[in-house]
């Protein structure tokens, strides 16, 4: 049935170098059960998280051997991580990844999740301050 049809690589390309410390900013299910689990069975190498909710970080940290931050600044600020996933809401989004741009002497990568904004605008700003960065 496939025959005649286009042969497609839809596969990412994953980096060769998958040991750079990533540090997550979100404790929910879709970074607990699923980021976390993905990064670790693909041989990624998540060090720290953070959340809103510092005591749900600190579980999510111990299943997983990260490092828990109360806050996502102070994460930033240690400069541990050099990738960053962001699992916020969209209203949120933009607010955190103004400050994690402001680390980019060490930060050398920005995964965010759900849409990048509240709307057309706010997502081209974000984009934006990583071009910056």
């Amino acid at each position: 049935m496939t025959e005649g049809l286009p042969q497609i690589d839809y596969s990412p390309r994953l980096p060769r170098d998958k040991s750079r410390p990533i540090g997550c900013i979100g404790s929910g299910f879709i970074m607990a059960d699923c980021h976390l689990v993905a990064y670790r069975k693909a041989g990624f190498n998540p060090v720290a998280i953070a959340s809103r909710t510092p005591a749900n970080a600190r579980r999510v940290a111990e299943r997983h051997g990260l490092k828990a931050y109360d806050t996502y600044s102070e994460m930033l600020a240690s400069g541990t991580v050099e990738v960053v996933d962001i699992a916020v809401p969209p209203d949120e989004q933009i607010e955190v990844i103004r400050e994690v741009c402001k680390f980019k002497k060490h930060i050398r990568g920005i995964l965010a999740q759900k849409p990048l904004g509240t709307s057309y605008e706010q997502s081209k700003e974000i984009v934006q301050h990583c071009r910056r960065a």
